[in-house]
């Protein structure tokens, strides 16, 4: 039985080899877990959120900084904000040098005598251009509404300024010209010379008047001489000033008595309305009155009416 056992636990060369092998690695290995067992575990941190927390409480504070730095920078500029020239915080944000006053007119002072009265660059630039807009001081308290000019620079000052009255322009005065009183020329009695001074009146056209006047028997209106040959409405309008007419002065035709060669050279006549009231005489005896021509055959109202001035019902 001993013998079984032995035989059960005999190692050849090469087992016993595999066996020594085997223990080396299970005590190398023991010895690893260890030595990692006494050694304190990394546990990985995920930074990303407090890096930006970190960034966000730099850059606040950041702003911080710069908000405060520009409302001390700017305090003493906005402290006189409310006043309605806005002078106040310019002169609170610059020292301007002490003022050297004489006396001068804002309207006139050019850039080197701004200087001289002690004012800065900035300011004298600020006048020079209001005035090349067109900006004028009429008044010593129109130069307080320069932007940056306080109130104590306007008070040393305000004593040595001469404003000259600004001029107005002179204009011509009206003069009335008086008129030569206009020549009237009655176109019922005035002869040829007559007529020949009117204006635009020639020779010819002042013989044509006279020639026409007498075929009428004279003119009953002034609108008559558009009737004159080539006699026109623009010379009518020039004439018409210097005209008159008088229809006392017409000649009229008894048309119970008038032969017919001189009914028929009246320009409202004519030939066929002459032998129609000398056949009408014939037949029925004289006219009564004018408007019996009406019983002629062809005479309108409108003739009648044209004639009246000129013709006359008698025994």
């Amino acid at each position: 039985m001993l013998k079984g056992f032995k035989d059960f636990f005999y190692l050849h060369r090469g087992e016993q080899r595999a066996v020594l092998v085997l223990f080396a690695s299970i005590i190398l290995v023991y010895g690893i877990l260890i030595f990692s067992a006494q050694k304190p575990a990394v546990v990985a941190v995920d930074s990303t959120g407090f890096n930006k927390e970190v960034k966000a409480f730099l850059r606040e504070a950041d702003s911080s900084r710069f908000s405060a730095n520009r409302k001390n920078s700017s305090k003493g500029y906005y402290s006189g904000y409310n006043n309605a020239n806005y002078s106040n915080g310019y002169s609170n944000s610059y020292k301007f040098k002490p003022l050297t006053p004489f006396p001068f007119d804002p309207n006139k002072l050019d850039e080197k005598d701004w200087m001289k009265l002690g004012l800065p660059n900035r300011l004298v630039k600020t006048i020079l251009n209001y005035r090349s807009k067109g900006g004028h001081f009429y008044q010593k308290e129109d130069l307080q509404k320069i932007y940056g000019l306080s109130q104590q620079q306007y008070s040393i000052l305000e004593p040595y300024i001469i404003i000259a009255p600004k001029l107005r322009p002179i204009y011509p005065l009206k003069t009335s010209v008086i008129k030569a009183p206009v020549h009237i020329v009655s176109l019922n009695s005035a002869d040829s010379a007559e007529l020949d001074g009117l204006k635009g009146i020639g020779p010819a056209y002042a013989l044509r008047i006279i020639r026409y006047r007498d075929l009428l028997g004279g003119f009953a209106r002034p609108e008559q001489l558009l009737e004159v040959y080539d006699l026109d409405s623009t010379m009518y309008e020039v004439l018409r000033p210097s005209i008159r007419v008088d229809p006392s002065q017409i000649k009229k035709m008894n048309i119970n008595s008038c032969p017919f060669p001189a009914l028929k050279r009246h320009p409202y006549i004519g030939y066929y309305l002459a032998k129609a009231i000398a056949d009408y005489r014939v037949k029925f005896g004289k006219f009564r009155s004018i408007e019996e021509l009406h019983l002629l055959k062809g005479v309108t109202p409108a003739q009648i009416e044209k004639l009246k001035p000129y013709v006359v019902v008698s025994e």
